[in-house]
C-alpha cells in the first residue's frame, strides 16, 4: 500500500511540474506576442526610468535616426527640442506623481543630424524591473504639422490681403442675404465706425430705391446661380446719407459650409466725376471745333465770292477760266469743312457723301446733266482725316473737272466713274476714269503745263502715294496711298 501511495504522490508531483511548465510556456507565448506587437508597432514606444531611456522599439529608432545602442541609457530630454524640454519633464513627473495617463500632446524631438520631427505623445505609468517608469507612445505628425503650418500661413496671407486690399470685400449669406464678413475698406467706403457695424446688414440696405431692381439683378439672385465675373457699376448710399458710385463684381462661394456670395466693391465716385467733367469738356471742345469748321467754310466762301467779284472785271477768257477753277478749288476745301461741321466725328470725313456733293457741284458748274455724261460711283466705307480728305478731294476735283472739260467735246455722251476703296491692310485706292476721247498719247501728264495736273501730282506726293495713267480705253487715273495710323 505504501508503494502504491508513493507512486500517487510522485504522480501528483509530476502533474504539478507539468502544469508549471505549461504555465511557463503560455507565459512565454503571451510575452512573445506582446513583444511582437511592440517590435512591429507603427508608433514609437519608449520606456524611461529615472529620466534615462531603458527601452525603445524599432519605430522609435526610425523616427529619431539613431540605433538602439545610441539611444539606450541616455537622458530622454537629450532628444527633446530645447523649447519643449520643460514641458516634457513636467509631464513625466506628473505621470509618476499622479499615476495617471496623460492625454496626447504635441512636442518636437531632435533626431540624428539635427533633424526635427513633430510627434504626438501620450504618457502612462508602468512597472519596469521592479520600479516605476514612464511609457511613451509617439506618433510622427511632422507632415500633418507642416500642412497645418502651410494652411495657417496661407490663411494669414489671405487674411492680410483681405484686410489690406484697396477694394471693399464682403461675404453675403445666400439664405438670409445678410453680410457675414467684411473688411476694413468696406467700413471706410460706407462710413462705418468699425467693421462690426456692417456685419448683419442686409445686402440692399445701402442701395437707393431707384437702383434696387437693377442692383438685385447684378449682385443678388443671379450671383447664387452662377459666377458673376463681369464688372458692374451702380449707385449706393453711405451711412451718413451720401450717394456714391461703386464698381462691383461678385462670385458664388461657400462660407463655413453654407452657400454664400463674395462681392468686391470699389469706390469710383471721383472717377465718375472726372468722366462727367471730361464729357462736358469734350462737348465744349466739340462745339468749338464745329464752330471753327463752320467759320473756315464761311471764310473760304467769302474768298470765293471776292474772286467772283474780281472775275467781273476780267475780259480775257483764259484768265476768267483760271479764276473759276480757283473758285472751284476753294469750294472743294470749303465743302470739307462744311461736312466736318455737320459730322458727329470731327476727326473723320464721310468721303462717300462728300464725293457725291463735290461732283454734283462740278456738274452744275460745267452745266452738264446726267443725260449727257453719266456718273457712276463706287465708294466703300472710307473715312479720312482732314489731312487726307482735302488733298483727296482736290485730286477728284481736278481729275473730274479735266474729264468734263476735255473728254466729251461737241456734246459727246459718255460716263465718268469714281472708285474709292480701302483694303484690309489700310491702303486706299482712288480711280477716276472716263470713256471719252482719251488722253493725248504724246503727252506726259507729269510734265504737262496744266496747272490742274501739276496740282494733282503735288497732292499725290503730299499723300506719299503713287499715281498711274491708263490710256487703253479713255482715260483712267489710279492713285494709291496709305494713311498714317
Amino acid at each position: 500500500m505504501k508503494d502504491e501511495r508513493k507512486t500517487k504522490d510522485e504522480l501528483i508531483e509530476e502533474l504539478v511540474k507539468l502544469r508549471t511548465r505549461v504555465a511557463d510556456l503560455e507565459k512565454r507565448e503571451s510575452e512573445k506576442k506582446y513583444w511582437t506587437f511592440i517590435e512591429n508597432a507603427n508608433e514609437a514606444i519608449i520606456v524611461a526610468q529615472g529620466g534615462m531611456i531603458k527601452f525603445v522599439n524599432p519605430k522609435a529608432c526610425q523616427i529619431s535616426g539613431y540605433s538602439k545602442k545610441e539611444i539606450i541609457s541616455r537622458p530622454f530630454v537629450e532628444f527633446v527640442h530645447p523649447d519643449d524640454q520643460k514641458m516634457a519633464i513636467k509631464d513625466h513627473l506628473k505621470t509618476l506623481k499622479d499615476k495617471k495617463v496623460l492625454f496626447p500632446y504635441s512636442t518636437r524631438i531632435i533626431g540624428k543630424g539635427g533633424n526635427i520631427r513633430w510627434v504626438e505623445t501620450s504618457t502612462s505609468l508602468i512597472d519596469w524591473e521592479g520600479g516605476p517608469a514612464t511609457l511613451d507612445f509617439l506618433t510622427d505628425i511632422t507632415e500633418r504639422k507642416r500642412a497645418e503650418e502651410a494652411l495657417q500661413e496661407s490663411e494669414h496671407n489671405y487674411r492680410t490681403l483681405f484686410e489690406n486690399t484697396l477694394d471693399g470685400v464682403f461675404v453675403i449669406d445666400a439664405e438670409t442675404m445678410k453680410v457675414v464678413l467684411a473688411n476694413q475698406t468696406i467700413a471706410r467706403i460706407y462710413g462705418f465706425d468699425s467693421v462690426e457695424d456692417g456685419i448683419g446688414a442686409g445686402l440692399f440696405d445701402f442701395i437707393p430705391s431707384e437702383e434696387k431692381d437693377r442692383t438685385s439683378k447684378i449682385i443678388g439672385e443671379d450671383m447664387f446661380k452662377y459666377d458673376l465675373r463681369q464688372v458692374n457699376q451702380f449707385q449706393t448710399t453711405t451711412k451718413d446719407g451720401r450717394t456714391i458710385w461703386v464698381e462691383a463684381r461678385g462670385a458664388r462661394i461657400e462660407y463655413r459650409g453654407r452657400p454664400a456670395g463674395l462681392v468686391s466693391i470699389r469706390d469710383i465716385t471721383e472717377q465718375k466725376k472726372a468722366e462727367e467733367q471730361l464729357k462736358a469738356s469734350l462737348k465744349e471742345k466739340e462745339i468749338l471745333l464745329k464752330e471753327i469748321h463752320h467759320r473756315v467754310k464761311n471764310n473760304l466762301q467769302i474768298i470765293s465770292s471776292l474772286l467772283n467779284l474780281e472775275a467781273g472785271y476780267i475780259k480775257d477768257g483764259k484768265e476768267l477760266k483760271r479764276f473759276e477753277e480757283c473758285q472751284r478749288r476753294i469750294g472743294t476745301m470749303a465743302l470739307i469743312h462744311e461736312k466736318l461741321s455737320e459730322s458727329r466725328d470731327l476727326a473723320k470725313v464721310d468721303f462717300a457723301e462728300y464725293t457725291r456733293s463735290l461732283v454734283a457741284g462740278l456738274y452744275h458748274s460745267y452745266e452738264l446733266g446726267p443725260e449727257v455724261v453719266k456718273l457712276k460711283t463706287s465708294i466703300g466705307d472710307v473715312s479720312l482725316s482732314i489731312d487726307e480728305a482735302i488733298p483727296c478731294g482736290l485730286i477728284i476735283n481736278e481729275l473730274v473737272s479735266n474729264s468734263l472739260k476735255h473728254a466729251f467735246p461737241q456734246g459727246r455722251k459718255g460716263k465718268i466713274c469714281i472708285e474709292l476703296h480701302q483694303n484690309t491692310e489700310g491702303k486706299i485706292t482712288l480711280i477716276v476714269d472716263d470713256d471719252g476721247v482719251g488722253f493725248p498719247q504724246d503727252v506726259d501728264f507729269r510734265a504737262t503745263e496744266s496747272l490742274g495736273l501739276q496740282l494733282v501730282t503735288t497732292l499725290v506726293e503730299q499723300l506719299e502715294g503713287t499715281i498711274e495713267l491708263d490710256k487703253t480705253a479713255g482715260t483712267a487715273f489710279t492713285v494709291t496711298f496709305t494713311p498714317p495710323k
